[in-house]
């Protein structure tokens, strides 16, 4: 009941409810966000942009995947590519939607 009076109070925010929502930390939504500024983005890329070290980073980007909310693509033995998940498609198809009615 708790988090159901935090979600519809009036100054919740995404990052409320995303947090909220999927159980996300500070660390996981600055994360979560970088990924969002840069689509095609890397593990040491992220790590630096948020400055965290490599191994606490991996554990918010396997929390994310986990989630849903991220893909993440192997690229080589010590590249990998973090990209975002269906949110970019979820956001198109509700602006599509909302233009039609």
């Amino acid at each position: 009941m708790d988090n159901i009076q935090f979600l519809t109070r009036k100054e919740a925010t995404c990052q409320d409810l995303l947090s909220c929502l999927y159980n996300l930390k500070p660390t996981d939504l600055q994360v979560f966000l970088e990924v969002t500024k840069n689509q095609w983005t890397t593990l040491d890329k992220i790590a630096e942009s948020v400055k965290r070290d490599r191994s606490s980073t991996h554990r918010c980007i396997a929390k994310l995947v986990s989630a849903g909310l991220i893909h993440k693509q192997s690229r080589g033995l010590k590249m990998a590519d973090i990209t975002m998940s269906t949110a970019s498609l979820t956001q198109k198809k509700s602006v599509k939607t909302l233009g039609k009615g």
